[in-house]
């Protein structure tokens, strides 16, 4: 690991771009089936279960079921634009968060 104020060696540089490639890369495989998976029955059957374990997310398991309900009565053409949608806000937080410069630059000695 370089230490701050100290450029990584030239050889390492390729490999880092390629670990940011494939975290990318695993970010979008996952965020694109999200919509998905927060809509499917398992997980509304789940949320149900909790509801009656634990009657304090009552309020919440109301309001996940109206809006998962509403997204998934939407045509498959407007849940394929949202999921891509969501996608892309999520990879543009990852990108955001991957390639950002530190807060200070700093100090050499």
């Amino acid at each position: 690991m370089a230490k701050p104020g100290i450029r990584p060696p030239a050889e390492i540089l390729p490999v880092r771009m390629f670990e940011g490639v494939f975290i990318i890369l695993a970010v979008l495989s996952g965020s694109l089936y999200l919509p998905y998976i927060f809509g499917s029955n398992w997980m509304l059957n789940s949320l149900a279960a909790m509801k009656s374990s634990f009657p304090g997310l009552s309020g919440f398991v109301s309001w996940y079921y109206s809006g998962a309900l509403v997204v998934m009565g939407l045509a498959p053409l407007w849940k394929y634009f949202l999921s891509s949608v969501l996608s892309l806000a999520i990879i543009a937080a990852a990108v955001l968060l991957i390639a950002r410069k530190p807060a200070r630059p700093a100090r050499t000695r």
